[in-house]
């Protein structure tokens, strides 16, 4: 698969189909309390980095104002593994190749170009902002 602007669901469900699966998810919070929204970026076995879910035909990022209904989505695509939420602009986010310069990935990082950014490297310690998927 080629990559692009992002993963639609129907995308993913279809690479799920061929014997894909769900490597790992994070979540980016955008703003705060009422207002905040959050989006999934999302690393598959077919694809290289993470890529944000977007909406049908690609329009625009597919967020959720509230985690309650984002939980809700990853076990529909079998995964069952816990759920890291950054705020927007957390420097963490650059160390995860395909996270959008606006949610604070690198700078120049787009989801059209997502192969200049190296996976961050596993850590004895989870993050003290690691949420439990259940």
């Amino acid at each position: 698969m080629a990559i692009g602007k992002g993963l639609q669901e129907a995308e993913l469900r279809a690479g799920i189909q061929d014997g894909g699966h769900v490597r790992g998810l994070i979540v980016v919070a955008r703003g705060d309390g009422d207002a905040a929204e959050y989006a999934i970026y999302i690393r598959t076995s077919w694809t290289r980095g993470y890529r944000i879910l977007r909406t049908w035909r690609d329009k625009d990022d597919r967020t959720f104002r509230s985690l309650d209904k984002l939980f809700k989505l990853p076990p529909t695509f079998g995964y069952h593994a816990p759920i890291t939420v950054y705020q927007q602009g957390c420097v963490e986010l650059q160390k995860f190749r395909g996270v959008l310069a606006r949610d604070g990935g690198a700078k120049g990082a787009s989801t059209a170009d997502t192969a200049e950014h190296s996976e961050p490297e596993a850590s004895a310690e989870a993050p003290a902002h690691m949420l439990p998927t259940d």
